[in-house]
């Protein structure tokens, strides 16, 4: 197998270098050439058309029936030539199947490999050679794979590469960064950067080629940024100028060594602003001849030309801006530009000091506050806030508060949905946007909602070793006799001594079944593939410990009966049937925006408050390394969530006042969903905030509610104006159930069972047992606990009241005697003992 692999790595290298019809470059051996792939675009078998002069002094144009090669010298007539898969011309050949191919594959995976001769050759692509990786892609070669092979490539042209087999890993990230990120001599990779990847390598985290694409995926993220934004602009020109050279102009050097020294000779002359001195080098250009569109290309100069790219300038992450208003509505600004406050009554404030999320009296009001604030952003702001960062003006956090707890608005399952998808809650203003537990409350918008588990939405006792908890893989070990000793994943500042490493490990050797060590822990691999960042192929396997017990938490030794396996791929799948959305690279979000709001009870932040907060959202949202100053907590290492994410996605928080709309009204139905019997009356009532002074429904009526009563099921339409012109739309179904029975008040009517109002009281699952087996309710007896399956579907249908309380369900947790116990909004289960409690409703 290694002697297998070594021979593909050779013949490659041919690919990579000296494309595929030429002689060996002086003093290296002649390389074997791959076997061409037949692949469906390859109409015909491979035939060529020879002009006798050099590709500058010709135009060609494409026919129905081939192709008219014109002598713009005028030396020669003009040639008419069939259809052929190339043309050679005295110093370049014109492949004419690259086109075709390259649209068979993802524009981003083609971007991708594009992307691969740049990090590690910093060159353009021949056309031969990158229609060669096109169809290793499709024949099933990953692209970490193909980055993996370019690395192992590279290294047998050291004299042409700067690669080795005997380069430090320094060495290696130094030539990406002067590659991909055009950094050399002052901003060159610090230590800070190198010891980075190189402990991501080392820990087996990444490979080099994995390393590679995390650097190209973060220089994109640095568009706009106000220091760095010029690192994406010169990657977006070297993209622009590989596309036009190989894939729209389909170019290959007849010189294996001007194919290597030309086009690196090009890509050295691009700036971030400009791709003319690339250009000047390479002659005259046949504009008019264009094999296949693509973007970002290069267009002709004097056609409004330069660079044309699908990707849109971003915004500097730093909060350096002034606000262009004081307020937004309700909400005050700040200097920065990053964070808005918003002032509460008296009673409001209070609600917040008083919060218990164990209390339903004392919680229920607070996510109502916050729930009433959302609604007023999206009537005060355009939709392009992914979540927003609720921090309240507390320091220390109330005393029964949780450090911080997220809010699922919005799951995106749909086809279409808003881009807003929850909030995230600090209970305090110094510092859990530093500390944490921000980057743990920012994951739980992906997970954990299908690992079988312990602990409900959190690892529990596993290996995953992330935000929600679990243990380190390589700091676990067997005691013996079914006894076992975990510790969680622990980052170091570069720099740190072995010495401080090792005694700090030996203190801080156990792990949480729910937490982390705050924003000190980045991301782990089933959180990045649950965040659709990277590929399930690059997550190590999960161990869940069964019927795990702690022998002594502090010490993180616990026993176990067993553990169970799980694939990625696995997961995924119990992603799907639990009813979420399987991760997806290609459609996955890798650039977030959030609004971070400080709930108050001032009319204005104190300045010391307000500063902290804009310093710690702009190290927090920075599309690099934070500073040492927010980054280092004595030998720990903060991560902002660009560090978290290994470089592969980023948050902004910035110009928040440029996302403002001119008093938009947010309008919202009194229900989304109605069920009727067939002709049953029905009220629907509109409520807009900020106040709506129009109303029309779809029956052309413009009263704030509407009485109905379908023979069908009826779908209506709501549209609230105000007297700015701007409106809000809403749209409720009534759905008609032939046989329907409407409930009584407060029960509910769902598959063909009535059921109670949910219980008030908290009790154990012998006391829900018998509550609904000996209580009449509506004068009825026959009462009993639902199944999972049961509950599951009446929360699903969203029928029942809003309620923060877990129920209890007839169900049996397979190998125990406790009972799955389900949240009453979003339907989670967890497994449940005798001594627990928990609400209940009862069906019949």
């Amino acid at each position: 197998m290694k002697r297998i692999k070594h021979m593909f790595v050779v013949a490659s290298v041919a690919i990579l270098l000296v494309a595929c019809n030429g002689s060996p470059a002086p003093g290296e051996a002649k390389l074997p050439q791959p076997v061409a792939s037949s692949q469906s675009y390859q109409a015909l078998p491979l035939s060529s058309a020879s002009i006798a002069g050099i590709r500058s002094n010709y135009t060609i144009v494409k026919t129905d029936t081939g192709y008219i090669i014109t002598d713009v010298t005028g030396v020669t007539a003009p040639k008419t030539i069939g259809k052929v898969n190339q043309i050679v011309f005295s110093d370049i050949t014109v492949n004419l199947n690259v086109g075709a191919n390259s649209q068979t594959i993802p524009a981003a995976d083609l971007q991708s490999i594009v992307e691969l001769y740049i990090a590690y050759f910093n060159r353009l692509p021949d056309a031969d050679g990158l229609n060669y990786w096109i169809d290793q892609f499709k024949a099933g070669q990953s692209i970490n794979t193909i980055a993996d092979n370019f690395y192992l490539a590279a290294q047998q042209y050291p004299t042409l590469t700067g690669y080795s087999s005997n380069l430090t890993l320094d060495q290696f990230i130094t030539i990406v960064y002067a590659n991909v990120l055009g950094r050399t001599g002052a901003t060159a990779p610090n230590a800070a950067e190198l010891e980075y990847w190189r402990n991501d390598i080392l820990s087996g985290r990444q490979t080099h080629g994995t390393v590679v694409r995390s650097i190209l995926v973060s220089a994109h993220l640095l568009k706009g940024d106000v220091t760095w934004g010029w690192v994406a602009d010169l990657l977006d020109k070297k993209l622009a100028l590989a596309n036009f050279f190989a894939i729209q102009q389909g170019l290959n050097y007849n010189s294996p060594q001007e194919s290597i020294t030309k086009t690196m000779a090009m890509v050295n002359a691009i700036t971030p602003t400009s791709t003319a001195g690339a250009l000047a080098l390479l002659g005259n250009v046949d504009w008019a001849f264009v094999e296949v569109a693509v973007t970002p290309t290069i267009t002709a100069p004097g056609t409004g030309g330069g660079t044309t790219t699908t990707s849109q300038p971003g915004i500097p992450s730093e909060c350096l801006t002034q606000p262009t208003v004081s307020h937004v509505g309700p909400f005050r600004t700040y200097p920065g530009d990053c964070i808005v406050s918003y002032k509460l009554t008296t009673n409001e404030f209070n609600a917040l000091s008083n919060f218990d999320r164990g209390n339903e009296a004392l919680s229920t009001p607070v996510y109502a506050l916050q729930d009433k604030i959302t609604n007023y952003v999206k009537g005060h702001f355009k939709d392009n806030f992914d979540t927003i960062f609720y921090i309240w003006d507390f320091e220390p956090k109330p005393t029964n508060a949780p450090y911080g707890f997220y809010s699922r608005k919005n799951s995106c399952a749909q086809t279409q949905c808003s881009k807003f998808l929850g909030t995230m809650t600090i209970p305090f203003w110094n510092d859990g946007i530093r500390n944490g537990p921000l980057l743990h409350e920012i994951f739980h918008q992906f997970g954990n909602y299908a690992l079988p588990t312990t602990d409900a939405y959190h690892w529990g006792f596993s290996s995953v070793g992330g935000q929600l908890g679990g243990w380190n893989s390589s700091r676990f070990s067997s005691l013996g006799g079914n006894q076992y000793h975990a510790a969680a994943t622990l980052p170091f500042y570069p720099g740190t001594s072995q010495s401080t490493i090792d005694s700090v490990s030996a203190q801080l050797n156990a792990f949480s079944e729910y937490t982390s060590g705050g924003n000190s822990v980045p991301y782990a691999p089933l959180e990045l593939y649950s965040m659709g960042l990277i590929a399930s192929s690059e997550v190590p396997d999960v161990l869940i410990a069964q019927s795990p017990a702690w022998i002594d938490r502090s010490k993180g030794n616990f026993l176990a009966t067993g553990f169970t396996k799980y694939t990625a791929e696995e997961y995924g799948n119990l992603m799907v049937a639990a009813g979420e959305v399987k991760p997806d690279m290609a459609k996955a979000r890798r650039s977030f925006r959030t609004l971070t709001i400080v709930l108050t009870d001032k009319d204005t932040l104190q300045k010391t408050t307000s500063d902290l907060i804009t310093s710690s959202i702009s190290q927090f949202t920075k599309p690099a390394f934070a500073d040492e100053f927010w980054a280092k907590s004595g030998v720990n290492l903060i991560h902002n969530f660009w560090m978290a994410t290994g470089g592969r996605a980023t948050y902004q928080a910035n110009h928040v006042t440029d996302f403002r709309r001119l008093e938009r009204p947010n309008c919202q139905l009194n229900a989304s969903a109605i069920v009727v019997p067939p002709g049953g009356v029905v009220q629907i009532t509109a409520d807009c905030a900020p106040a709506a002074t129009g109303f029309l429904w779809s029956t052309g009526s413009t009263s704030q509610s509407l009485t109905v009563n379908p023979i069908v099921t009826t779908k209506y339409s709501f549209v609230g104006s105000n007297l700015y012109g701007a409106s809000d739309a809403a749209v409720v179904t009534v759905q008609v159930e032939p046989g329907y029975i409407t409930p009584p008040s407060g029960f509910t009517s769902q598959g063909g069972l009535l059921w109670t109002p949910i219980s008030t009281q908290l009790l154990t699952y012998d006391g829900a047992l018998s509550a609904c087996t000996t209580t009449t309710f509506n004068g009825q007896t026959g009462w009993r606990l639902p199944t999972q399956l049961e509950l599951s579907g009446v929360i699903g249908s969203g029928r029942l009241a809003d309620s923060p309380n877990y129920a209890w369900t007839s169900s049996v947790v397979s190998g125990s005697s406790g009972h799955y116990i389900l949240g009453l909004r979003k339907g989670d289960a967890y497994a449940s003992g005798g001594p627990n409690t928990a609400a209940f409703i009862c069906v019949r």
